[in-house]
């Protein structure tokens, strides 16, 4: 869940700041959704540690 919103924000504001979708748009909308995948993952990790 936390990816796809992540996702979500990227494109709404590759879609508002240049007008569109592009390469450099999807690459950086990977890596924040790996991103928050990792952070997620670090968070529920360290709540059950």
């Amino acid at each position: 869940a936390a990816s796809l919103l992540a996702v979500i924000a990227v494109a709404m504001l590759g879609r508002r700041q240049i007008g569109g979708h592009t390469g450099d748009v999807f690459g950086a909308a990977q890596q924040v959704a790996e991103a928050a995948v990792l952070l997620t993952l670090s968070a529920f990790l360290g709540a059950v540690a």
